[in-house]
């Protein structure tokens, strides 16, 4: 098994550093909405200046710093571990898989369900996955960030080239490997990693992330996308687990020796 040298105290003060950061805004958004008489919007938490920068999002900034600082601590030494260990041979299968990985992402990237601008079903996801599956989270981060921008390459119609996309795809990619690398759950993969790796993409990228990013992009607010948003993730959350299991059941079978 994988073994990291990662600080659990570091990494929840990061987590409780983000926590609060959520709960401040939320109140702050509406508190700003009762006291004004208008709807949730962003514009309560949006900084005018430096100083209010600091004053709203310090928290998250600060949380999100720290978790970065853990994650690559974590990430470092799986590299490290990786090319101490590697041989030519696993070096070259490594990389001619995530060739095949991210040309099949590319491919299914063309299949696609958007029954509204704002909302987009893909499944691009069981490649990023099963990458992050086989080789760990910083494979896992370069694999996703590079699926969104080969998925633009391929089919430019599906939606712009936005950089908010692309690193939510990374740390979608970082999810995967921190959950299911390989390495760190043994022989068989559990039922209950998958269903919290695709809890926790779910959440973070696809709900909160991505919904901010389309109210940057198409001008609806965050607070208008989140309903919809929210109602279409949880109802295919099972539908994708399922499959990214099996896919995962998969390559256990047929690809050990990847």
């Amino acid at each position: 098994m994988l073994k990291y040298k990662l600080n659990r105290n570091v990494f929840m003060c990061g987590i409780v550093l983000m926590i609060m950061q959520f709960f401040t805004l939320a109140v702050r958004t509406v508190s700003y909405a009762a006291v004004k008489g208008v709807p949730l919007t962003l514009k309560a938490i949006i900084p005018t200046s430096v100083p209010r920068f600091f004053l709203f999002w310090g928290m998250g900034v600060a949380g999100l710093v720290v978790l970065l600082l853990a994650c690559t601590v974590k990430m470092g030494n799986a590299l490290y571990a990786d090319g101490r260990f590697a041989t030519t041979q696993t070096r070259t299968k490594k990389l001619v898989m995530c060739a095949l990985l991210l040309a099949m992402c590319g491919v299914v990237s063309l299949v696609e369900i958007m029954p509204v601008q704002e909302m987009k079903i893909t499944f691009t996801f069981l490649f990023i996955g099963l990458c992050g599956y086989l080789y760990g989270p910083a494979t896992g981060m370069a694999f996703g960030a590079g699926a969104d921008i080969v998925g633009y390459i391929i089919n430019p119609a599906g939606g712009m080239l936005f950089p908010g996309f692309t690193l939510t795809a990374l740390i979608s990619g970082m999810l995967y490997g921190v959950i299911m690398h390989r390495k760190a759950t043994g022989a068989k993969m559990p039922l209950w990693r998958v269903i919290a790796a695709k809890s926790a993409d779910t959440l973070i990228c696809n709900i909160i992330l991505n919904t901010f990013c389309c109210s940057l992009l198409y001008g609806d607010t965050f607070i208008a996308l989140l309903p919809m948003r929210i109602a279409k993730n949880l109802i295919m959350l099972p539908i994708e687990a399922a499959l990214l299991f099996g896919a995962v059941k998969l390559m256990e079978r047929y690809g050990r020796n990847v």
